[in-house]
Parts: structure tokens; sequence; C-alpha cells
């Protein structure tokens, strides 16, 4: 499952223009301190795990020669690495090259791979990003006895091993595996998972195996990725506070020092829902880190401004809004309706165990949503209405129109309408107590209107989409032809004009006409 939200929106002369989803998450002392989204997403590893990979297999030293340290990260294959690479697999080593099951690949480093195809050569393993990290388990099966030809194998001794050292921080319990794309198992993880490994390995005691590791990877970054990859400079650009690795499919996994906001050491990761865009990761991690007192390692696109959807660390929540009036005796309800009222059966306090009562009132009070049936003769009743209209992304938009008159689709032209679902601001029944006959209301125009750029749900902040004298319901049965939801007495006085997400399901009452609900709108970042 991906944990996705907006995390930012590129601007162009105020035009939104692209909009990146993901998911970030910050975990220090193994509890999630910050995350964008309300869902936690769960990801195969991939190359996120080459750190913790290589000391699975038992063969780190004191003193890491490069080739190891390779083995850390997802080399660039630029020519000067691969020369130096040819070198280290001479005489002893060359039969972990021989051995080494890597795909062919050409090189990540753009370089480097148009003067091969220039040349009219192809690819080969020595270009494969994971070339040292399967040599490393290659050395470990000969030192261990382990055999060497099923190594790819998730019942392979060095899987075991490898599950066996996660299970120190993450517990031992059993993992779905997926096929890298180098044909290594890599096991599943929750993304506060993945971030609390990389919080570790940046936490750990000099003298243990993971600062060596971390060592090697802050104190030779251009090995970890190369020229350009954002790993690589963001370790440059913060030295030894920082580790780096990217991975495939849009992870990069993060483990710093904090220097301000949430002092010492911290995991972050990010995912992007759209894949490997390196360079679109490294700009939403930038208000993480620099909150944190790091440095990040992208700018915002020339010609463009960024907006970002979440404040990192913020001590305030999304704010919600309620937008439905409290129901009681005093409420107002359309003339000649069914007023609200509240029969008490038991009381606790009057010394019963519990507290029972009942209520009879119209089902059109207060914020409430029609079904096609009270406006339209043998159609279906509100149980039978489709629950995604009423949930999700939203707007507020308000119109100004004098009182007793209807909205018209001119009235829209101050701002566009951009989503599916339409909260219309009149201000023209300020007092859900009092019922004035004057409220505005909707042309079946403006209903068209709407329907013609996709709008499922319309709500409005009176009694009726249509005016009080009406008795032909134009504005209501001009949304049956776009099937679309009408929400009435919904109070936004309080809701600033912008974009929002709605939750506004009403009951399952069988053949009704309609049904009360309690409608949230909840922020947008």
């Amino acid at each position: 499952m991906i944990g996705s939200s907006p995390l930012y929106t590129l601007y162009r002369n105020g035009i939104p223009e692209i909009t990146v989803h993901g998911e970030i998450v910050v975990t220090q002392k193994g509890r999630v301190v910050f995350q964008t989204g309300d869902t936690l997403g769960e990801y195969p590893a991939r190359s996120l795990l080459k750190p913790f990979q290589f000391l699975a297999t038992g063969m780190l030293t004191a003193d890491l020669p490069l080739w190891h340290i390779t083995a850390l990260g997802s080399y660039s294959a630029t020519k000067e690495q691969t020369e130096t690479l040819h070198h280290w697999f001479e005489g002893d080593r060359q039969k972990w090259f021989e051995k080494n099951r890597v795909p062919d690949s050409f090189p990540m480093e753009e370089k480097h791979r148009a003067e091969l195809k220039a040349a009219g050569k192809g690819p080969s393993k020595w270009f494969h990003t994971c070339l040292c990290k399967h040599a490393a388990i290659l050395e470990a099966c000969e030192k261990n006895g382990w055999p060497s030809e099923t190594y790819q194998s998730e019942a392979h001794p060095y899987h075991a091993a490898l599950l066996k050292y996660l299970a120190k921080y993450l517990g031992d319990h059993p993992r779905v595996c997926v096929v890298d794309g180098c044909g290594l198992p890599s096991p599943v993880f929750l993304s506060s998972e993945l971030a609390y490994l990389f919080e570790k390995l940046m936490s750990s005691a000099t003298g243990t195996p993971e600062h060596t590791v971390a060592s090697a990877m802050h104190g030779n970054p251009e090995w970890i990725g190369g020229p350009k990859r954002v790993d690589t400079r963001l370790m440059q650009a913060n030295g030894h506070s920082l580790i780096a690795k990217e991975g495939a499919d849009g992870l990069i996994g993060i483990g710093a020092t904090a220097l301000k906001g949430a002092p010492g050491s911290v995991g972050i990761l990010i995912k992007l829902s759209a894949g490997f865009y390196p360079e679109l990761a490294a700009l939403a991690l930038t208000p993480v880190l620099e909150s944190l007192g790091l440095k990040g390692s992208s700018e915002v696109p020339k010609g463009q401004e960024v907006r970002y959807h979440f404040e990192p660390f913020a001590k305030t929540a999304q704010k919600v809004w309620d937008l439905s009036p409290s129901v009681n005796e005093t409420i107002a309800v359309w003339p000649g309706d069914v007023p609200f009222s509240r029969e008490v059966a038991l009381d606790t306090n009057q010394g019963s165990h519990l507290t029972l009562s009942s209520i009879k009132t119209t089902l059109h009070v207060g914020t409430h949503t029609d079904g096609p049936n009270h406006f339209l003769g043998q159609k279906t009743g509100i149980d039978k209405a489709a629950l995604d209209l009423y949930w999700g992304d939203c707007q507020v938009v308000t119109v100004k129109v004098m009182p007793g008159e209807v909205v018209q689709p001119a009235h829209f032209s101050h701002t566009a309408i951009r989503s599916k679902r339409v909260l219309i601001k009149t201000n023209s029944y300020p007092n859900p107590q009092k019922f004035n006959e004057d409220f505005v209301a909707l042309s079946a125009e403006a209903v068209e209107y709407l329907g013609e750029r996709r709008v499922c749900l319309v709500g409005i902040d009176t009694p009726s989409i249509d005016v009080f004298t009406s008795k032909t319901m134009d504005a209501h049965k001009a949304t049956e032809k776009w099937g679309m939801a009408i929400l009435e007495g919904i109070v936004l006085d309080k809701v600033p004009d912008g974009f929002y997400e709605i939750s506004a399901t009403p009951l399952k009452l069988e053949n009704a006409d309609a049904s009360p609900v309690r409608v949230a709108l909840k922020e947008i970042r």
C-alpha cells in the first residue's frame, strides 16, 4: 500500500503546473515524530537496503576497502569508477565477478552511457549499480561455506542472515519478499521501519559495525552514488551530519543528526508515488531538512515557485471545520415541516443505569442531503446514494448575490471551478435558528454550469438550492442529469474560499427522501 498525499505544487506565474504526491516519515528513538499523510505506506526496500545487506554478510572490517564501500551504495558507473572496479576484480576477486548474476546494464551516469552508445558498445554487468553488493554476498558465501550458485534464492542462508540482522531492530516476524531488479529477494517494510533503520545507522555508537558503515558512507559520498546524484549531494552538503541512500522507484532513506527542531538522531524516509524522480524528491525534502538545521540539495526550477502542502513538525494539526449547526429544539425547519424534538426514556442523571432517547424530526433538518425521491417521483431514496460523492476533495466558493436572487453561471466568473465538489457561500441565511425566506438559491443554469465541469456534489449555506417559493424545483431536477449530490444547510461563514477535503456521508435510511449529515472539512496544505 502506498501512503500518499500532496507534498508540494509547482506554480508558474501563479498557475499550478505540477503537484508531487508521496510520503515523508521522520522517526526519532523509534517513534514517528512527523509524517505527511494519515497512513503509513508499505514498500519493498530495494536498493535502500544495501548498507544493511552488507552488514548481514559479516564481511565488515575496521578499515573498509573501497570496493566494500561501493557495496553500500548504488554507484553511477562513471568511466573512472568502472576502471577502478576492473582493478579491484583482478586476481582472487575475479571469481566474484564471474559468479555475479547481476543483469547487464548501462551506466547510470549520463556521460559514460552516451559514450558507450556512441561507440556501439552494449550493456554489461560492469555497469550495474548492485555489482559490488552481489560480490560481497559471494565473498560471504565462500567464507561461510554457503552455496554460491543459489545466493539469489529466498531460501539461501544469506537471506536468513539478513532477516536475522534486521530483526534486531524491527522485531522477528515473517516478511513478504519481492524480487528486486538485480534478482535478490527484497523484504517489504513500513515506511516508518525504513526510516528507523537509517536512524539506527546514524545513532550507532563508535566502534559498532553500524557506525563504521555510516562513517564510510558520509566519508565517501561519491561511491554511494555519483556525480549529480541526490544522495551524494546531500552527504556532500552536510558532511558527517547526514547519510543518505537512494532506492529504486522513488525511495530515499536518510539518517541525520538534527541540529535544531528535534536535536538528536533522526531517520527520514521519502517515497514518491510516481517513482524514481530524485530531483523532485530532493525538493520535497528541503523543508524537512531545513527545519532540522540541515541543508537540502535541490533548487526550485527556474520560472516556477513552490508551495508546500505540509509544515514539518507543525505544533498544530491540520484544521478541521464543522459545517453543521447544532440540532436541537430551537433549530429552524422549513415552515410547515416537522420540528425537531427529543424524548428521553431513561436518564442516568435521574438514577437510571443508562440514558436512552428518541427523536422526531423532518429529515431535512440542519445540514442534510436530499435523495432523488424528494423531488422526482418513483426515484430511489437516499440509502442508494453513492458514498464517494460525499467524500474527497472539494472547493469553497463565495458568490455575491442579493438576498432572494439566484446564482447564475456569471457569478462564478471570478474563480475557476477546479474540484468535483463545490460548496457555495452566499451568507444569506445567517441564523440556523431563524428561518428567513429571502435566502439565495441556485438557478438550473448554474447547476448545468457546474455539471459541465464534472461537479458531482453541490452544497449551499441555505435551506435549499431552489428558491423558497419554487414549486417546480428546477435546480433540484437539474442535478439529476449529472448524478449530482446535494448538500443544504451547511455553515460556511468562517471558512475561507479554497480547497479542502470533505466528509459528509448520509445515513442509510431506506427509501428516505433525505438524511441529516455531519459535514467536516479538512484543510489541504
